[in-house]
């Protein structure tokens, strides 16, 4: 595997990252402290190499509660004092494509990871900071989704329902990973009369369509992405991942006068099994990084979670986590491998995990410290 953390390919993005400044890509607001992100990584080079990155680059279905056990143990560092950066873990889960490092999808991967590693925990850009939609959601999703990505394609050597990702679309789905977040200001997409669906995904994908097209992505993997990231939006009664879920189930699913605003960008998932797959991979990475992948890191995120809703730490309970699963997850998982290989564990979850939550079992979750709020570096 190539060395994610090389010189050239540091250089090459602080590159690319001043050839959009010249080029008036509003993306960048604070450009010549993108290279700051890049010193870290380096600085961080030997530490980061000793951590195990088995789980998301060689997944093993035969052995899948070494795989879980330590898919949960890489999850849990992301939110250490000193976690590897997003860079590293991109890099790392699209080098495990076997595409060439000069691949335009990981030169846009590098430079879509620095620019999280820059926005840290304010990815929405403004003086709040994220509780939970921050730098480490984004490197939990990206890690889940290289790790399911690679369970779907052992799943496809079994079952003829699963069509075999190709290196190009897993490279797809783990850029997607990276940047479905970017821009998320803690708000979500609004509710009731005020409900604008697609509202953050499309803010996210508006940051990084400019990266996409600067660094040589193809149209198709463009929009590939684009419709991934949209069907990641859980928000309003009829939410595009729940139509998605639909279509990935077979259900022949029509425009009607519910589903009128969002079917347009859902569509194209019912003529592609392969970006129906992908996209159900996409939803079920985003959803193992919130109902964690084991009791402790799901009580946590969901202290989180409700921080990030409503400002009180360590306020979350039984009852607000089993609302908060039914809302997101329902009764099942995303179609797909994830259902396949976790829906135990959320069956497991939404049993065990209130019971922590509410004090009920002897294991307690620490409270949580209020999240620092971060400067950008170098600033």
């Amino acid at each position: 595997m190539a060395n994610p953390n090389n010189r050239n390919a540091a250089q090459e993005v602080s590159n690319l990252i001043v050839e959009a400044d010249n080029a008036g890509i509003d993306a960048f607001k604070v450009p010549s402290k993108f290279a700051n992100a890049i010193i870290i990584t380096l600085e961080n080079l030997a530490k980061e190499q000793k951590l195990d990155f088995a789980a998301m680059t060689a997944p093993d279905i035969n052995n899948l509660d070494q795989t879980k056990q330590k898919l949960s143990d890489l999850v849990k560092k992301f939110d250490e004092p000193n976690a590897p950066s997003l860079y590293t873990v991109v890099e790392t889960a699209l080098a495990s494509t076997g595409l060439p490092e000069d691949h335009p999808l990981r030169k846009a991967g590098r430079m879509l990871a620095v620019m999280g590693d820059t926005m840290g925990d304010n990815l929405g850009g403004t003086e709040t900071v994220n509780a939970y939609h921050e730098n480490s959601h984004l490197k939990a999703v990206v890690t889940n989704a290289a790790t399911l990505g690679g369970l779907h394609n052992q799943l496809a050597g079994q079952d003829q329902s699963f069509e075999v990702l190709s290196p190009l679309q897993k490279a797809e789905l783990i850029v997607a990973a990276a940047m479905h977040d970017l821009g998320h200001n803690g708000k979500g997409n609004g509710q009731a009369e005020n409900h604008q669906p697609f509202l953050l995904e499309k803010q996210s994908f508006d940051l990084a369509e400019p990266i996409l097209k600067r660094c040589g992505v193809s149209e198709q993997s463009i929009n590939n992405i684009n419709v991934m990231v949209q069907t990641t939006d859980v928000s309003g009664k009829f939410s595009p991942a729940k139509l998605a879920d639909q279509i990935a189930l077979g259900e022949d699913v029509k425009p009607n006068e519910q589903n009128k605003n969002i079917f347009s960008i859902v569509e194209p998932l019912k003529t592609s099994p392969a970006l129906s797959q992908q996209a159900a991979i996409l939803r079920g990475a985003d959803i193992l990084a919130s109902t964690g992948l084991s009791e402790e890191l799901a009580a946590k995120k969901t202290h989180e979670v409700k921080e990030e809703m409503t400002g009180e730490r360590n306020a979350a309970d039984g009852k607000f986590y089993k609302g908060f699963g039914q809302f997101v997850v329902g009764d099942n998982l995303a179609p797909g491998v994830t259902d396949v290989i976790f829906n135990k564990d959320w069956v497991r979850n939404r049993q065990e995990v209130p019971k922590l939550l509410d004090g009920e079992k002897v294991e307690q979750v620490k409270p949580q410290e209020p999240k620092a709020s971060m400067q950008r570096p170098g600033m």
